[in-house]
């Protein structure tokens, strides 16, 4: 009997353990599927570079053809580009005053008149006229060395000149009228010739014509001319200029200077 419940016992233990199944592996991590997003579609932020529309082409001109500059234009110029040498002669021009130039051919050479020079030596050295008991005077020795030493000539003739200087004999000095100096010329060179040691420049003087500029419109003006805007300029004359230069100072000697007006 006790052989029978014995028996019993056990097929009740083997019902019981096929029930509850196997034990898991308790070094088996469980893999557990991450969550969709809870958050609304709208609030997931874009990450879509959007696409760049460019303008249609347009039509840019050609840039403005320059003028081919010779091989050599000696040891001042060699290194300057064509815009280089406008910005130069901008500046050449008008310390040297070119506006009261006498008109002389290349082939003839400077005038002989002292007449001619007169209000160019005075602006030469304005900084030495303006104050004090020689305002407005100059010595016949100080214009025949400033035109020698830029013209290559001693000037002869020394004269007064009707409404412009008196000459004294006895004192040698020459003491001008009153009367305003004009404005310098905004010029733009177009192109420059080399030979024989001899600069030729060919360029246009530009006039304003609003009265007498100052310090800030003479650099507005300097900007609007390389700019190509010539709005408040007036075309005044085409100028063909000659000249040496030193080659150990860049002092010039000028061999000619004409100009022809475009002045309707």
């Amino acid at each position: 009997m006790k052989r029978i419940i014995s028996l019993l016992l056990t097929l009740v233990l083997l019902t019981s353990l096929c029930a509850c199944g196997t034990e898991p592996d308790p070094t088996t991590v469980p893999t557990t599927e991450a969550p969709a997003s809870t958050l609304p579609e709208s609030t997931v932020p874009e990450t879509t570079v959007p696409e760049t529309t460019l303008p249609p082409e347009a039509s840019v001109p050609p840039a403005e053809t320059q003028p081919t500059l010779p091989e050599s234009l000696g040891a001042h110029f060699d290194n300057m580009d064509y815009t280089e040498l406008q910005y130069w002669f901008y500046d050449f021009y008008r310390d040297y005053w070119m506006d009261y130039f006498p008109n002389f051919p290349l082939s003839d050479g400077p005038s002989p008149d002292s007449g001619e020079y007169l209000y160019w030596a005075f602006c030469m050295n304005l900084g030495n006229w303006e104050e004090g008991e020689n305002y407005g005077k100059m010595s016949r020795t100080y214009v025949e060395e400033t035109v020698q030493t830029y013209f290559g000539i001693t000037p002869g003739d020394h004269r007064s000149h009707f409404k412009s200087w008196s000459y004294d004999e006895s004192t040698e000095l020459y003491t001008s009228y009153p009367e305003s100096l004009k404005d310098q010329s905004y010029c733009l060179l177009h192109s420059i010739e080399y030979a024989d040691g001899i600069y030729t420049v060919h360029a246009t003087r530009y006039h304003w014509t609003y009265g007498y500029p100052t310090e800030e419109d003479n650099a507005r003006l300097k900007a609007a001319l390389f700019a190509g805007d010539f709005t408040e300029l007036v075309e005044y004359a085409e100028i063909t200029v000659s000249f040496r230069l030193d080659e150990e100072t860049g002092e010039p000697t000028f061999c000619g200077y004409a100009e022809d007006s475009l002045l309707s």
